[in-house]
Formats: C-alpha cells, sequence, structure tokens
C-alpha cells in the first residue's frame, strides 16, 4: 500500500505498473499456496494404507443326496453322494471341472467327470 502511495505521488504511469506488480505478486502467491495444498492433500492419500480387497465367500456344496449315484473328492476327502442335478449345478457354478474327481456307484476306480459320457458335453 505504500509503494502504491508514493507511486502515486511521483505520477505518470508507475501507478499502473505498481498496481500490475503487485496483483501479479497476490497471484502467484495464491497460485503457490493452492498447488501445495493440492500435493499435501495428493502426498497424503497416497500414502494412506490400502485397504485390502473384498474376498469373494465360498459357497457351500449342495445338500448331499441319499438318493446319489456319485461320490466326489475333495482336498482328499471323499465327499457325497450327490445325484447328477447337483453335480450339473456344481459344473456350472465352476466348483468342479473336467478334471474333478468323481466315482459312480457302478464304478470299482476314480474317474474324472470328462470321462462319464453323461458330464463330458459340459466341457466341450
Amino acid at each position: 500500500m505504500d509503494s502504491l502511495l508514493s507511486a502515486f505521488k511521483q505520477g505518470g504511469g508507475s501507478v499502473l505498473d505498481t498496481v500490475a506488480n503487485q496483483a501479479k505478486s497476490a497471484v502467484n502467491r495464491t497460485i503457490t499456496t493452492k498447488t501445495g495444498e493440492v500435493i499435501n492433500k495428493a502426498t497424503a492419500k497416497a500414502t494412506q494404507p490400502k485397504k485390502p480387497a473384498a474376498q469373494a465367500t465360498p459357497q457351500p456344496a449342495p445338500a448331499a443326496s441319499a438318493s446319489g449315484d456319485y461320490m466326489l473328492k475333495e482336498r482328499g476327502r471323499e465327499i457325497g453322494p450327490y445325484t447328477k442335478e447337483q453335480i450339473d449345478i456344481m459344473i456350472k457354478a465352476g466348483r468342479l471341472n473336467a478334471d474333478s474327481p468323481v466315482k459312480k456307484a457302478s464304478m470299482d476306480y476314480w474317474g474324472t467327470l470328462y470321462e462319464l459320457d453323461e458330464f463330458t458335453g459340459q466341457f466341450d
């Protein structure tokens, strides 16, 4: 303000030059301050610990039916018996695949779902 008064007293174009320079300085200070605030916020956000992604909840196996013809192996354990319809649901849900171990009631050995004609078509 003092420099403005002094320039005014001297007269001429120096008043306008002084006002322009002071306005320019004020704008530069504001830009510097705002830029610093934005950088501080961005830095604070970037350094916050990330929240772990939500994990899918495992789906339970469909209820075993006493009238099922199929046994499955899951993590080394025999589970079942299951009906063909229950096996179809588990295949569609992605829980079972072509290599999933299965034993049909009429079989003396463990095979894979792909080996059984009733399921082969679901994996082609």
